[in-house]
């Protein structure tokens, strides 16, 4: 397999994404980041969301031979079982990494559980109308797993932010997948309202600042919409990294925040390079 096809069938342009996720779900522990861990961390979680990428494009052969013509396996640039292959040692491997850090079982069983929870998405999300749903718990584990890999300590501030970005995802999927606007503004509304409560409780004196940046990302999302209509679902991929770094300015005070920030405008800038939807 070359090395550009393998960049195209993981997807890698949303990875920092990833990232951001698995930095957030640290913070949100409260605890000594570790930045030895947190770095293997996000190469674990990288390798979780490359394997479904791979997995995904295994799977969906009939459909991409019809729709998505382009994608690399219809294309001939690599054949269907090799990808399967690759995608199966990738998860492992991201378990593997995970089962040798982690401090606790917790956050080992929520790395197994993350590991269905993605084969299943790849293997059934086309006819399931339960699969946004699926992949926002996909997400959500993402928090989790980081979160108990630091500690085995759980907050309310973490129980919000995993139900926020559940909410957030479940709409983005519904977006992607060619469901009613309405009903990505209707999860994207809920995510905003827990992510308010939140705010409240960590920071709460930071709520009207946030909700002005909110109110002006709303219009330009808007207005991007109004321009591409579903062109935009690479953007609200992106707009993951804005959920966390809305997160980790409500619990710290350091440089970190853009740290993911950097995420959302990486994931932009390599977005136009390679496709991230």
């Amino acid at each position: 397999m070359k090395f550009v096809t393998a960049l195209r069938l993981g997807r890698v342009s949303n990875l920092p994404t990833v990232f951001s996720n698995v930095l957030a779900g640290a913070m949100l522990t409260g605890g000594v980041l570790n930045l030895e861990i947190l770095f293997i961390l996000m190469i674990a979680m990288g390798l979780v969301y490359v394997s479904g990428m791979f997995l995904n494009d295994a799977f969906d052969v009939n459909h991409d031979r019809q729709y998505k013509p382009e994608r690399p396996i219809i294309q001939g640039e690599v054949n269907r079982k090799e990808v399967f292959i690759f995608g199966f040692i990738l998860m492992l491997l991201a378990n593997l990494i995970v089962f040798y850090i982690s401090p606790n079982i917790q956050a080992i069983l929520a790395m197994i559980t993350l590991s269905v929870f993605v084969m299943f998405y790849n293997w059934h999300h086309k006819s399931n109308s339960f699969s946004p749903y699926v992949m926002a718990i996909c997400r959500a584990l993402v928090y989790i797993v980081s979160g108990l890999t630091i500690s085995d300590f759980w907050s309310i501030e973490q129980t919000l932010a995993v139900v926020a970005l559940a909410l957030w995802v479940i709409g983005l999927t519904s977006f992607a997948k060619g469901q009613p606007a309405k009903k990505y503004f209707f999860f994207l509304f809920l995510s905003i309202g827990i992510l308010n409560v939140f705010t409240l409780y960590t920071f709460p004196i930071i709520l009207l600042p946030i909700m002005i940046i909110v109110a002006s990302l709303f219009y330009w999302h808007y207005y991007q919409y109004a321009k591409f209509k579903r062109g935009i679902t690479a953007l609200l991929i992106a707009d993951i990294s804005l959920l966390d770094s809305w997160v980790i300015a409500c619990i710290s005070t350091g440089p970190y925040v853009i740290l993911t920030l950097s995420a959302f405008g990486l994931t932009r800038y390599w977005q136009k390079k390679l496709s991230g939807d």
